[in-house]
């Protein structure tokens, strides 16, 4: 089967993330400790990218198959299936745009809907959610289940669109049907957020009627969450290109 359809990315974005802030680093298996096929499997990838183009890379390979590091896959089943199955954190120190770092937890959690039980322990030590949506897949069942569990916590969802590339280099979209599809996946995680926040009622205790700032918290916190570009909250990336 196509890995493609098997994956939204956020992997790739760890492993980029990686990358940024260990240039020289080779190899995978951060989280813990890489049997050494797959440290052989990680530098080799490395090596690899090194030394052809992203655009190489998928000119040569018939099946359009992108190798990637994985470093949090370090289980040798995770690096021979082409999936994470066990949820691994990492710290990492991340730079701003004003020139400040701040030391950010992360956590890789399985994206296949068969391993949901480590992905909502996740969201139970999380403070807040990336997800990480396929641009040409779109919202997929797992997402969904995903959605609704982080609204049920209070998590804050910030929507990253992966693979932006997909939409150029497989479907040959001109940008105003590219922006239309982009929309419309925004679109449909907002349309989750709001359902999954139906039912949830105004803080406890809070009878009678409401006045001035008590009044306001108790309207934002009634208020669907809401995902869009303009605040930040949506993230575009494409790792080949």
């Amino acid at each position: 089967p196509d890995r493609a359809l098997r994956h939204h990315g956020k992997t790739t974005l760890l492993d980029m993330l990686i990358h940024a802030t260990h240039p020289t680093l080779k190899g995978g298996g951060l989280a813990r400790g890489a049997t050494p096929r797959a440290q052989r499997e990680g530098a080799t990838a490395v090596d690899l990218e090194r030394k052809q183009s992203a655009a190489s890379r998928r000119a040569h390979d018939p099946d359009r198959a992108f190798r990637e590091v994985r470093y949090l896959d370090s289980r040798q089943d995770e690096q021979q299936r082409g999936i994470t199955i066990k949820a691994s954190p990492i710290t990492l120190v991340l730079p701003t745009l004003r020139g400040k770092s701040f030391a950010v937890n992360l956590c890789d959690s399985p994206g296949h809907i068969a391993f949901a039980d480590e992905a909502a322990a996740a969201l139970r030590l999380a403070d807040g959610v990336l997800l990480c949506v396929d641009a040409l897949e779109g919202v997929l069942l797992h997402t969904e289940h995903l959605i609704r569990q982080a609204v049920q916590q209070g998590l804050r969802v910030v929507l990253v669109l992966t693979k932006l590339d997909r939409l150029v280099t497989e479907l040959r979209l001109p940008p105003a049907d590219a922006y239309h599809k982009l929309r419309h996946t925004i679109d449909r995680v907002n349309a989750l957020l709001a359902e999954a926040a139906v039912g949830r009622s105004a803080p406890a205790g809070s009878g009678g009627a409401l006045s001035g700032g008590a009044a306001d918290d108790a309207t934002q916190a009634a208020a669907p969450p809401r995902v869009d570009p303009r605040d930040g909250s949506v993230v575009f990336t494409a790792a080949l290109f």
